[in-house]
């Protein structure tokens, strides 16, 4: 895909773990990537199944290779998408990654 068809804004956040002032576990979340990407709806009908059986995905996102892992976080559009899966697209240098919305 040509990237003049990239049609979605995307910033990507990645957490770090840490601790409180108490000592307790901490996830903080913080901006990792902002690039452009093609997304676009899954059927509204049916769910697809990603590399797990329990594992669902609602869009998929087409960019460049980039640093994205499945413990990473899309925000698009306001909205925020937890990343299913990342797979190569075949025959390309980009990415085909799997996204479930998130409450």
């Amino acid at each position: 895909m040509k990237p003049d068809l990239y049609n979605k804004a995307v910033t990507t956040r990645r957490a770090t773990i840490g601790q409180d002032v108490n000592g307790q576990p901490s996830e903080t979340w913080a901006d990792y990537l902002t690039f452009r990407a093609h997304v676009y709806t899954a059927s509204a009908y049916q769910k697809f199944s990603a590399s797990k059986a329990t594992d669902f995905f609602t869009h998929r996102m087409l960019c460049d290779n980039l640093d994205i892992t499945t413990a990473d976080r899309a925000v698009i559009d306001g909205d925020t998408y937890r990343v299913v899966a990342v797979n190569p697209a075949p025959f390309t240098s980009q990415l085909s990654i799997d996204l479930e919305r998130t409450a």
